[in-house]
């Protein structure tokens, strides 16, 4: 809560302080409003639904809130070849609900010409495609491809269940015996049940995203805040694990607010882009959701596929850059140029392998507005990996971004609400552009040419 300047109570003679907290409880889960709204606008909310104008914008009030928090939590610097974390917060980083949030460290390693070498804690596309339950169309999900490799630097808290606990749970119930612990995260297989851990050496435990059965802490290396003494923490049960990070203080000492930690780049590396990043909802915690709701609950046996669906269509969760900064002398500036030479409005339809795509610049409010791009080099060859923003112009205004395919096709697309009922609210009518406002790829610049093309919603 960070100090403003105010008055702590409406009577007379409360004084001005200038320390007084700010009570903004808004967290950091940037997405959830994305997932609210996507899920009130196709009926799945439960307990609610048929969002007004004014909910709809206190939700996107949150969402900007959440995002600037975020900004605000960490900082990131280097000296030398130690790079340091620090939390500016006054509970640990990151905080909140465990399952399924991580703050990880993403690190661009750059020769001196600006090839990229090594992509550490690298974010995107694992080989795992999953069938979207709006549209039964396949789509590629994505994650952190090395979890678990040495350069992977990743901030969570993981939680499991004992032999002990197994084995007393089935002993309550025989039936537990076959309940899913996890769930393999490629093949989505059935990777170990209660049976196996209750089957175990005594004193072991093993990894489970079941959070009401959970008894252990398997892992929790977020970082301490400021002033959070051993003795308290361990009063209260929230000590590292393993204890001995962040200083390994004893009896009345205090941990480290900050995480040090040694850069190991690459052979020839000059140079690096660092960025901190936070994901609110991660794949390996949706696909768990997903395969452990079976159903057999009348009211919510259907919410798991439900948050699939919304997961998918509101960008996976997207992480969100919370700090950045550099490492090394930055290479040399690029001189081959990269640019959209063609951009085009239309709509998909079908199902499954039948989908196909139409263009057309005519849409009526409640369509998802696909906007295709194809980038180029400037030898006239399509280029693959581009990050490419389109700004959307007219009586609404929405920012989209999309990277380019083999191709050098990137596409995008604008998920346009219908009126309601009553035929009020919905994206409005009218004539709009969408215009290219950026184009970003590795070893290229932009040519700052605006491709645009004009559609009317109706």
């Amino acid at each position: 809560m960070k100090p403003t300047t105010g008055y702590g109570a409406n009577k007379r003679g409360i004084p001005l302080r200038n320390d007084l907290p700010h009570h903004d409880m808004t967290g950091g889960n940037h997405w959830a409003g994305d997932l609210i709204k996507y899920q009130n606008t196709n009926n799945q909310l439960r307990l609610g639904g048929d969002m007004s104008d004014i909910q709809i914008a206190a939700t996107d009030a949150g969402m900007a809130r959440a995002e600037k928090m975020l900004t605000q939590a960490a900082s990131l610097t280097v000296n030398g070849f130690t790079l340091k974390v620090t939390n500016l917060t006054g509970h640990k980083l990151i905080t909140g609900y465990p399952e399924g949030r991580r703050m990880w460290l993403n690190i661009k390693w750059y020769d001196e010409s600006g090839v990229l070498l090594v992509n550490d804690g690298e974010y995107g596309p694992i080989g795992v495609t999953v069938i979207n339950p709006k549209d039964e169309a396949e789509v590629e999900v994505h994650s952190i491809l090395d979890l678990d490799g040495p350069n992977t630097k990743i901030y969570e808290a993981h939680y499991g269940i004992t032999q002990e606990w197994a084995a007393k749970l089935i002993a309550i119930n025989p039936a537990y015996a076959d309940m899913v612990v996890s769930y393999d995260r490629e093949t989505g297989a059935v990777d170990y049940i209660l049976q196996n851990v209750a089957n175990q050496d005594l004193g072991t435990s093993h990894e489970s995203l079941h959070f009401a059965l959970n008894d252990t802490v398997i892992k929790d290396n977020r970082i301490p805040p400021y002033g959070m003494n051993y003795n308290e923490a361990r009063r209260r049960n929230v000590i590292p694990v393993p204890s001995d990070q962040y200083g390994d203080p004893s009896t009345d000492d205090d941990y480290n607010y900050f995480d040090a930690i040694t850069l190991n780049p690459p052979l020839n590396a000059s140079y690096a882009t660092i960025e901190l990043l936070y994901q609110g909802t991660s794949w390996e915690y949706i696909q768990f959701l997903v395969n452990a709701n079976k159903g057999e609950n009348i009211f919510l046996g259907q919410e798991g596929t439900n948050l699939l669906e919304a997961w998918l269509n509101t960008g996976m969760a997207k992480p969100f850059v919370m700090a950045s900064t550099t490492w090394g002398t930055a290479p040399v500036s690029p001189q081959m140029v990269v640019g959209v030479n063609s951009i085009q409005s239309g709509l998909y339809s079908g199902k499954g392998k039948n989908i196909t795509f139409s263009a057309t610049n005519i849409f009526t409010a409640g369509d998802d507005v696909t906007i295709l791009g194809q980038v180029m080099e400037e030898n006239d060859l399509p280029l693959a990996g581009a990050t490419v923003t389109i700004m959307i112009s007219g009586p609404e205004s929405a920012s989209l971004t999309g990277m380019s395919d083999e191709n050098g096709v990137a596409e995008l697309t604008w998920q346009t609400q219908s009126p309601k009922r009553k035929g009020t609210g919905g994206t409005i009518s009218g004539d709009y552009t969408a215009t290219t406002s950026d184009v970003v790829a590795d070893g290229y610049s932009w040519d700052g040419v605006q491709t645009s093309v004009d559609f009317t919603l109706e």
